[in-house]
């Protein structure tokens, strides 16, 4: 590893094992990274006045505001029911309130822009009853992604572009109980890693009521390495001693487009329709170094993702209302789901309100979250059928030092504007010689019938 690199690792690494994540949307993606786009469901990619555009997509931030800095917190509680297909059980989870924040920063001068975002992009945390039927396949899972994404951004006229790279540092934790016929035992892995990646994003002023944006973020492979502590019967020691372990986990792509359209003055209508690539997930692996441990393998063969996010913002002088919906297509066949990460697709309903005054800022939003279910029907699984919620709270507080660009402008929710777009340019000048117009002397008759009038033309 770079020297250079290694303390920043260190400290996002610390940060995946004590923060706490649930996945909001498809998979395991955190969606509420913002809390003025999680009023409109997350619709957020063709934004250009929140300090959250670091993220959302930082080709907005080059308008020449100065600085723009923001920080949030969301807060869920999740809740997944479980039910046997033959109804002879039920049980639900006992997952945590769970606090993923987001940090950004942007400085813009002219053309060009510079940021950084800070944020959890994915992750899932659950956790299950410790004598539920399902325990040999899971008792707790968490994931936690922590993501460091600088970016420079430019623009040319209505058009800017932005990219940059990406550092994910995440950890793994798993707990199952484990059959050994005539007793129990236990399992508790913990990794942890990093890697690479890149994003990219443009945003384009099409019309003065009409704004698209786009991001594309590539896929993170991380080798993530820890230990796995055993609880086994004496006669079963020899086989499952605590060692270490490795897993490789790939993060998807993911490609984001969306429009603002300023429907009345004070009516903003927003639209984002967001592909992932769950395709890289195939399955989940654990090698133990034990050669006589076997490694645990557990299919996962998850398809490609659609979410449709939309939303309206009413602006009332320094106060904006916010108001949208989402609906997520399920990664997960039933044919692997596993109450691990029960997933299903799922449908939403958002509101939010904010607030500006001068160069501040303060977000709010709130979201229901309801997972439609779906049945786990693959053999080797437990049978069951997978439902749920999640209330989804958000806030944040932003800055800009440019105060002129976060006054509301009457009848707008739209404040932050570009400079000016000027192409170097020679004024066309004639070359021809002017004419010059020779002095005649002015009689004393013309002077006099100039200045004095004549009194017969009043007759």
């Amino acid at each position: 590893m770079n020297p250079a690199r290694a303390p920043l690792v260190a400290v996002m690494l610390s940060l995946a094992l004590h923060v706490p994540t649930v996945a909001r949307a498809s998979g395991y993606e955190v969606a509420p990274q913002s809390a003025s786009a999680g009023g409109t469901a997350h619709a957020g990619v063709a934004r250009d006045d929140d300090p959250a555009c670091a993220w959302l997509n930082p080709a907005a931030t080059a308008d020449g505001a100065g600085w723009r800095l923001g920080i949030g917190l969301v807060l869920a509680a999740p809740r997944v029911h479980a039910r046997a297909l033959d109804g002879t059980w039920t049980a639900q989870t006992q997952s945590p309130l769970s606090t993923p924040p987001h940090l950004y920063a942007s400085f813009a001068r002219h053309r060009w822009a510079a940021g950084l975002a800070l944020l959890v992009p994915f992750g899932s945390s659950i956790a299950w009853p410790s004598g539920w039927p399902g325990r040999f396949e899971s008792l707790e899972g968490q994931l936690r992604f922590v993501r460091a994404a600088p970016f420079l951004a430019w623009r040319w006229g209505p058009v800017a572009v932005a990219g940059g790279p990406h550092l994910d540092a995440g950890s793994l934790r798993i707990a199952r109980a484990l059959d050994f016929v005539d007793a129990e035992g236990g399992v508790l892995v913990l990794l942890g890693g990093w890697g690479l990646g890149a994003h990219a994003a443009v945003h384009w002023r099409a019309a003065g009521r009409l704004h698209l944006g786009a991001r594309l973020t590539t896929r993170t492979v991380l080798r993530l390495r820890g230990q796995a502590d055993f609880e086994a019967p004496e006669e079963f020691a020899g086989r499952t001693p605590d060692q270490d372990a490795t897993a490789r986990w790939t993060l998807p792509d993911r490609l984001l487009v969306g429009m603002r359209w300023t429907a009345r003055p004070r009516l903003h209508v927003l639209g984002e329709l967001a592909v992932t690539n769950w395709t890289v997930h195939e399955r989940v692996a654990i090698d133990f170094a034990h050669t006589a441990t076997p490694d645990a393998v557990q299919p996962a063969e998850w398809t490609a993702s659609v979410a449709v996010r939309a939303g309206v913002e009413l602006s009332l002088a320094a106060w904006t209302l916010r108001a949208g919906g989402s609906f997520d297509v399920s990664p997960a066949p039933p044919r692997t789901l596993a109450p691990s990460s029960p997933d299903s697709h799922r449908a939403s309903a958002a509101v939010g309100v904010g607030w500006r005054q001068g160069g501040w800022r303060a977000d709010a939003f709130y979201e229901h979250v309801r997972l439609l279910g779906a049945r786990a029907t693959g053999g080797e699984n437990l049978l069951a059928r997978y439902d749920g919620h999640a209330h989804v709270l958000g806030v944040s507080i932003g800055w800009s030092s440019d105060a002129d660009s976060t006054r509301t402008a009457p009848g707008t929710t739209h404040t932050h504007r570009p400079r000016p777009f000027r192409r170097p340019y020679a004024a066309a000048r004639s070359l021809e010689p002017v004419a010059e117009v020779e002095n005649e002397p002015v009689s004393e008759t013309d002077s006099e019938s100039d200045s004095e009038p004549d009194p017969e033309a009043d007759t």
